[in-house]
């Protein structure tokens, strides 16, 4: 049954997205000054409902919604592009939709705030109908799926507006496959698209070290057409970076019994950086680095493998089968307080303690990149 419009509600709105132009759910800058129990209202109107083991759902939104330049985008389009946002379903303003109603003041109900869930669940099941089921599903494959829906409504977006800029595209960034003869030393190299990279869980237990893994030399089978050489040295590198990198940690692995989930502790640094693996001559670039798209309007420093990443979300599954258990997620507000979401339930955490604690669950890690002026 197709969901009932949400557009015409009767809750405040905010007129623009300036006032939320840093995409943080929790009010920072007031909430150190603001009494114990206006603090708790916040938390609480930052909570998604549970609408049928909705939380693989829950928990990706909370990570995405809390990254200010995928958000601003998010609400840019609403504004900009509102004749054809408010005439049909769309990812874009139901994203929106979420953000605006877990703003303390916004009037937002419990009722309608599953109303709007269920709609992006509707919008996912245009692409894969179990979204339609009330049962638990992957969260990596939610994401995937969800920035690709994303993309394929801007193909309509960039037509009626030429300045449109994808908010999926300061996830994406381009890798380069390095290839080296071994016999004559020629090289040739490959680019391909990225908006998240998946990373096995190194035995050593560091991030870090994932990363190392993934980027590691091997010698794979090549005929030069220099030499006619039939083995070359491969290398995987950064060629552009991406204003948000998102890592997905390879928890579950296929057995001919069934799926095992990898519960090795992990320690997650909360920043990082990647200068050690990208290439010589990855150029200075923006988040609409893309071939055809539009800088952006607003001021923004390169992106470039001089500065770092910072963490500020995290992305759990706890349980041990990957279709059943639960996910909840961590995010760090605008204040730089971490916040712990299960659901509807908010509580305020500290950066160590989600560390600590998440070492064994991670799935998806999401940084946001920084400058040392930042």
């Amino acid at each position: 049954m197709r969901p009932q419009p949400f557009q015409d509600h009767s809750s405040p709105r905010p007129q623009s997205p300036d006032s939320d132009a840093q995409g943080q759910i929790l009010p920072g800058s007031q909430s150190d000054t603001g009494t114990e129990c206006r603090d708790l209202v916040n938390l609480e109107a930052l909570g998604l409902p549970n609408i049928g083991n909705s939380c693989f759902l829950n928990a990706t939104l909370q990570c995405l919604l809390v990254l200010p330049v995928f958000l601003q985008e998010i609400h840019r389009q609403r504004i900009e592009n509102l004749s054809w946002l408010s005439s049909c379903y769309n990812l874009h303003s139901c994203l929106s939709e979420v953000h605006y109603s877990c703003q303390p003041g916004s009037g937002a109900t419990e009722e309608y705030k599953e109303q709007i869930l269920r709609t992006v669940k509707y919008l996912l099941a245009c692409q894969d109908r179990k979204y339609l089921q009330d049962s638990q599903q992957d969260a990596h494959e939610l994401l995937v799926n969800m920035l690709c829906l994303l993309r394929v409504e801007g193909r309509v977006l960039v037509e009626l507006n030429q300045g449109y800029i994808s908010p999926v595209s300061h996830l994406e960034f381009l890798m380069a496959s390095v290839l080296s003869c071994t016999s004559c030393g020629r090289t040739s190299s490959n680019s391909e698209d990225y908006n998240h990279l998946s990373l096995d869980i190194s035995p050593e237990g560091t991030l870090q070290d994932c990363l190392a893994l993934n980027f590691k030399s091997c010698v794979v089978d090549f005929r030069c057409p220099n030499c006619d050489g039939l083995q070359a040295s491969r290398r995987e590198q950064f060629h552009t970076l991406p204003r948000v990198l998102v890592l997905h940690l390879k928890r579950f692995r296929h057995r001919r019994w069934g799926v095992q989930k990898l519960k090795r502790s992990l320690l997650i640094p909360p920043k990082l950086s990647l200068s050690t693996l990208c290439g010589d001559d990855v150029p200075p670039c923006t988040a609409s680095y893309q071939r055809n798209r539009p800088s952006p309007t607003w001021t923004e420093d390169p992106v470039t493998s001089s500065g770092y990443y910072q963490l500020t979300g995290i992305l759990s599954h706890l349980g041990g089968f990957m279709l059943s258990g639960h996910y909840v997620s961590d995010i760090r507000a605008a204040n730089g307080k971490w916040l712990r979401c299960n659901d509807s339930m908010v509580s305020v955490s500290s950066e160590a303690s989600v560390l600590r604690s998440r070492a064994r669950s991670a799935y998806l890690l999401f940084y946001v990149y920084r400058t040392e002026t930042q």
